[in-house]
């Protein structure tokens, strides 16, 4: 039977951080004395609505999220209520830049506190980050001290001496001294059918433990193997008076980095001639939810600190996302509220409206895409 426990935990997932986002517009929009006409849960169709003071509050039939309809932000009704004072076509440049922003400055907000609680429970060490390339492992966090561990088992091939002793994707080798994957061919290599003693550290629960494994000598790579792979990850640990604003710092941390990963990733397919390594760094709802259904599967506290972790990475990444000066999106709106501010000349609201409007194609095109290549990836 299908487990609805990962889609419900989903759908939370996106409801809170789509309702924190429209939450900000609409605080700051009420501070402000611009109109708030709706608050709604979910996206329309409507099932119920219910008007408390001057503000519809409704619940939608599609449970992503939610929205906040604004007297005078559409831009072609902005025409109409343009002198209107609690419309926010009225309001000067900086306030309506305010309330664009709101809703991103409530994203780092909620990603800051998450990360916080995820940090005071690993004594404010990161989780692992992994390292795509050789410029992943020079990138260089703004803030706390970067440690790399490079021996992390991220393969075990099935059937192998490793698998049988029960070595397991995450694990890392701490004795005997090896660093990476060529040091420990260069330590097996001759010990085919004698027993080997390693001991391991794991960096899901940081426990340790020692095992014993077998190499088998194979032909092909003319030597004695156990089956893994490995590759190096970076641990980031706060200290000091880095601690009571961790969370805050380690969202700029994982936000920096991301963008550097994601300009590997574009040189990559430049080099390359080919979108898949570009496409492979993004994820849609589908592709989102995998990770959730992967996440539950662990169970138990480490479960519930990975959805987390998780959920302040997407308040993050969706605060960088709507930043970007792009059509459809609030850094798109704010970028014309600023050219507006600078030139004191308001663009044509019909010209920006049609922007818009393509922007919003072109965004739902992309997502469409990333939706399909996620279904075929998804298992």
């Amino acid at each position: 039977m299908f487990n609805l426990l990962p889609l419900l935990i989903f759908f939370i997932i996106l409801s809170i951080l789509v309702l924190v986002h429209e939450a900000g517009h609409f605080i700051v929009a009420i501070k402000s004395g611009i109109k708030v006409e709706e608050f709604g849960f979910g996206i329309p169709p409507k099932i119920w609505s219910k008007k408390i003071g001057k503000i519809i509050y409704s619940l939608n039939l599609l449970p992503f999220g939610g929205f906040v309809r604004v007297k005078g932000e559409d831009l072609e009704e902005g025409l109409s209520t343009y002198n209107e004072k609690d419309s926010f076509a009225h309001k000067r440049p900086s306030i309506r830049a305010l309330v664009l922003v709101a809703g991103i400055v409530m994203n780092i907000i909620l990603g800051s506190l998450l990360f916080q609680g995820v940090l005071m429970a690993s004594n404010y060490a990161s989780s692992p980050l992994m390292l795509f390339s050789s410029e992943s492992a020079n990138f260089k966090f703004p803030f706390g001290n970067k440690e790399l561990i490079q021996t992390v088992i991220t393969y075990v091939e099935k059937d192998s001496p490793a698998e049988k002793a029960n070595i397991a994707f995450g694990d890392y080798i701490k004795q005997p001294n090896i660093n990476t994957i060529i040091d420990l061919q260069g330590y097996l290599g001759d010990k085919g059918d004698k027993e080997v003693t390693l001991t391991l550290g794991n960096l899901n629960n940081n426990s340790t433990r020692t095992v014993t494994v077998t190499p088998k000598y194979s032909q092909e790579a003319n030597r004695a193997v156990i089956g893994v792979g490995l590759d190096s990850v970076a641990v980031i640990k706060y200290t000091g008076l880095q601690k009571p604003v961790a969370g805050f710092l380690h969202g700029v941390n994982i936000t920096f980095y991301s963008l550097d990963t994601f300009k590997v990733l574009f040189s990559m397919s430049v080099k390359e001639k080919s979108l898949e390594p570009v496409s492979a760094g993004f994820s849609g709802p589908v592709g989102i939810f995998g990770v959730v259904r992967a996440v539950v599967d662990l169970g138990g506290k480490q479960a519930i600190l990975s959805l987390m972790e998780l959920t302040a990475l997407l308040s993050f990444s969706l605060a960088l996302f709507n930043i970007l000066p792009l059509p459809a999106l609030d850094g798109g709106r704010l970028l014309f509220v600023t050219i507006e501010g600078v030139t004191r000349k308001k663009v044509n609201p019909k010209i920006e409206a049609t922007i818009h409007k393509i922007g919003m194609m072109v965004l739902l095109a992309l997502m469409l895409l990333v939706t399909i290549k996620d279904v075929l990836n998804l298992n």
